[in-house]
């Protein structure tokens, strides 16, 4: 017998996923592909260098931009596709949480690193 569930609004439940996140977002981001990005979070996460239009571009949803290997490895180097299976068993609505704690750790290492 199999049981019945109500629909989650995944809409309005994406919206406030990405504004809570928005900062962490964008600090991959940037992280990824250098400072003179410009990051705006909505519905989807857009970005743009330096007011250019010609390099506009748009990901879709968190999870596009948490499973992203590119993006990922860029932040997170040979750790990312653990990181990244980490964060596939962990509900969706508590990824950023989890991975904001994870990319703290990892900035602040690398920063220490760098000095």
């Amino acid at each position: 017998m199999s049981m019945k569930i109500t629909p989650k609004d995944y809409l309005t439940k994406e919206n406030v996923r990405n504004k809570e996140s928005a900062q962490l977002f964008r600090d991959i981001l940037q992280h990824a592909m250098g400072d003179d990005w410009d990051v705006l979070t909505g519905h989807h996460i857009l970005y743009e260098r330096d007011g250019d239009v010609e390099t506009e571009g748009e990901i879709p949803s968190a999870d596009t931009l948490i499973f992203d290997h590119d993006i990922m490895g860029a932040v997170f180097g040979p750790q990312a596709l653990s990181i990244m299976q980490e964060l596939a068993a962990i509900p969706a609505e508590m990824r950023e949480a989890w991975l904001g704690e994870i990319y703290e750790g990892f900035r602040h290492v690398t920063e220490v690193e760098a000095a």
